[in-house]
């Protein structure tokens, strides 16, 4: 137990009096649009973080063996690190109910405002499809979200284990060779009635050559 203590008081991180200032200067979302700006500007800061990290965060993402791990397990650290100090008057949890008593990987709400986002694994059987069928049929219907919502992927590369391994696209594509590629990619299949109302990100968690 004093071992997992100190291994959570090593990852804890205070947030700085400057940080927590700008929370509670932050201007709230109005609409589910502003939602949207306002996670997309939390998911760069992470990109922005997770790139320049000196406790390198993107490990919390691999297990001891240098498998990526399951994708529930990455969802809540990707929750951790993204919500980070927030004003109280957003709510970001995960599992949230949906229409039809489906549950989003995480939604993020405020007063009658509603914005579900998906996570999926690079290996994911449905993640080239997920963006419209479970996302955009499923969560983004909710009169809360007025049709939008956010898709993530989380990349991780080239990796040993048949079963994190990038599934391939559809039909004859060839597979994506950067997290960048495929972003531009999920982003075109994308019907074109949701392509301004669904964002997606690719989060590049790939452990640098030398790490791996």
């Amino acid at each position: 137990m004093l071992q997992l203590k100190g291994r959570r008081d090593f990852d804890y991180s205070a947030p700085a009096i400057a940080e927590l200032r700008a929370v509670m200067n932050e201007v709230l979302p109005e609409s589910v649009d502003d939602m949207r700006a306002w996670f997309a500007d939390r998911l760069d800061d992470f990109r922005e973080r997770i790139r320049g990290s000196d406790t390198n965060m993107r490990e919390a993402y691999w297990n001891d063996t240098g498998k990526p791990r399951k994708e529930e397990f990455c969802r809540d650290r990707l929750i951790e690190h993204v919500s980070g100090p927030m004003p109280e008057a957003i709510r970001f949890g995960p599992e949230a109910l949906m229409p039809d008593r489906k549950r989003a990987d995480i939604v993020v709400s405020r007063n009658a405002m509603k914005l579900p986002v998906e996570i999926k694994g690079q290996w994911n059987k449905t993640v080239w499809n997920a963006a419209n069928d479970q996302l955009g049929d499923g969560y983004a219907i909710d009169w809360q979200a007025k049709g939008r919502g956010i898709y993530i992927v989380l990349w991780f590369g080239e990796v040993a284990d048949r079963n994190r391994k990038l599934r391939n696209p559809p039909g004859d594509l060839p597979p994506p060779r950067t997290p960048e590629k495929m972003e531009r990619m999920l982003k075109e299949r994308l019907t074109e009635a949701r392509r301004p109302l669904i964002d997606i990100f690719v989060i590049d968690l790939s452990r640098p050559a030398d790490a791996a």
